[in-house]
């Protein structure tokens, strides 16, 4: 694509895909970030900065995102802080984290899986004071975690299981193996 001979000219959507595959090599996907507009005439769009954002959080660069964030020309939309919110988890940034979240508690109060992730992020770091704030915050807004599920395809047949939930028809069994050295099958 770079290529003098080359007379292919990308498009919106191919940018961002060449930009969403160089999420791994951070230099060359801010050089085509930043030449797009000129080289090419296309204007970056929320998809593109997106990329980017997504591109520092996995060069490890999370000050350097929300400083990206922060300068985008387009109002941030919530992928962009719920990546930023992840990459504060991965390497372990409350402060930042605890902006993101407030940014992405703005647009969108209800989302549950937000505030899972700041609560997550704070204990890791050593903060449960305000872990156990962020769970008392959601019990008074009545924002609910989805209970953790899992399903097994044994001979054709799915067995679902939700945690806690005991109406599966061979549940005395599975339970009766909780802790065995065996396993459970279905037959």
């Amino acid at each position: 694509m770079t290529s003098e001979r080359c007379e292919l000219v990308p498009d919106y959507v191919t940018l961002v895909c060449v930009l969403s595959a160089c999420s791994r090599e951070g230099k060359m996907g801010m050089e085509i970030f930043e030449s797009m507009n000129e080289k090419y005439g296309i204007k970056p769009g929320a998809e593109h900065y997106a990329c980017i954002v997504d591109l520092l959080e996995r060069a490890g660069m999370v000050e350097r995102a929300y400083e990206f964030i922060k300068e985008m020309p387009i109002c941030p939309p919530i992928r962009n802080w719920g990546t930023l919110l992840n990459a504060c988890r991965v390497h372990g940034k409350p402060d930042l984290g605890k902006i993101s979240a407030d940014n992405l508690f703005n647009l969108d109060p209800r989302d549950s899986g937000n505030h899972v992730l700041l609560f997550n992020l704070l204990p890791s770091t050593g903060r449960w004071e305000e872990a156990d704030l962020v769970r008392k915050e959601m019990k008074v807004v009545g924002i609910k975690k989805g209970a953790g599920c899992s399903w097994i395809t044994v001979k054709n047949w799915v067995h679902f299981f939700q945690a806690k939930d005991t109406s599966h028809e061979r549940n005395s069994e599975i339970q009766a193996k909780e802790g065995d050295e065996g396993s459970w099958v279905c037959t």
